[in-house]
């Protein structure tokens, strides 16, 4: 596996946990903006680093399929969320059903990206 995957997998993989555990502290009524901050960013990071390792390997950043339009769309509940401080634990709900998806999905459709 090369170097760049790696980092890429693991940021992504952190930022879901971060996002499960401020979908927690949403449930109880605690509203880590900072925390969901850094999320979003390590999101992003890690989702641009995929693209960087994609073209290398695929020789394309965005071979379309469900887990990447899932994964354009994962972070959008979060990102609302640190824009307008909605409060409302219905929008990181959101956001984490659609990481599930963008496991459960590929699988089920038997795309590139199911492993």
């Amino acid at each position: 596996m090369e170097p760049i995957s790696i980092i890429h997998i693991t940021a992504l993989l952190a930022a879901y946990i971060l996002y499960f555990f401020i979908f927690l502290k949403f449930l109880s009524k605690k509203y880590p903006y900072k925390l969901l901050a850094a999320a979003n960013i390590i999101y992003v990071a890690g989702f641009m680093l995929g693209m960087v390792w994609a073209a290398s390997a695929w020789g394309s950043a965005m071979p379309m399929d469900i887990k990447i339009i899932l994964s354009m769309l994962v972070p959008l509940p979060f990102i609302l969320e640190s824009v307008f401080k909605t409060k409302d634990w219905r929008v990181p709900a959101a956001g984490c059903v659609l990481i599930l998806l963008n496991y459960v999905l590929p699988v089920a459709l038997g795309t590139i990206h199911s492993h």
